[in-house]
């Protein structure tokens, strides 16, 4: 299967990047969509002239105080709508059978759009979400995606991609087509992490 990983605001996204390297070693076609860069900056303490620039020209700025330097955050900017057709053309390029959101609760409403964006466009890809606001509120994503991972994610997305009519996955919950949620149990935590592929960083990427 051909899966997409799709993050907010997160070009590291060390958790999509272990995933895709998990399905790449089983066979897996994966494609890293980093929508909306969220780039940090040093802002060196002998420099206080760079700061007060920051402050008074940037986006919104928030400043984390490190010992030898402050590390400016740029608000994240609005999404434009070119922004979003362009997501959604990349979508259609790389022609994904799978869109794996991660994403916080802080860009749960960009999410929701975006969601509904793709399902409006492709209604046949389907969607699984993870990260720490679907394991927070499974009920809730599951308004919007076929599937919601709970937890580590490795095993249970490959048996799902493997063979996507399952549902007594291990760490997936699904919608049951009434209104309710199939609940699965959460699998035992993966030990020995020697064992997994190192994050994918040199793959299919915008």
């Amino acid at each position: 299967m051909r899966v997409a990983f799709l993050s907010l605001y997160n070009q590291y996204a060390y958790g999509a990047r272990c995933l895709a390297a998990y399905l790449e070693q089983a066979g897996h076609p994966t494609f890293l969509m980093n929508f909306k860069r969220f780039l940090t900056r040093e802002v060196p303490r002998e420099n206080p002239e760079l700061r007060r620039h920051i402050e008074e020209t940037g986006h919104l700025p928030v400043f984390e105080v490190h010992p030898f330097h402050d590390l400016v955050c740029p608000y994240p900017t609005p999404v434009t709508e070119a922004e979003k057709d362009l997501l959604l053309d990349q979508i259609e390029q790389f022609d994904p059978e799978m869109v794996g959101f991660t994403l916080t609760s802080s860009h749960l409403p960009l999410a929701q759009e975006l969601s509904d964006r793709i399902r409006n466009r492709f209604p046949k890809i389907l969607q699984v979400w993870g990260g720490v606001h679907p394991t927070l509120d499974t009920d809730g994503c599951l308004e919007y995606a076929d599937a919601v991972c709970t937890g580590e994610g490795e095993d249970a997305l490959l048996e799902y991609v493997t063979d996507p009519d399952r549902r007594d996955i291990a760490n997936m919950q699904f919608r049951d087509g009434r209104g309710g949620v199939i609940r699965n149990p959460m699998r035992p935590l993966i030990v020995d992490l020697d064992s997994l592929p190192m994050p994918l960083f040199d793959g299919l990427e915008v």
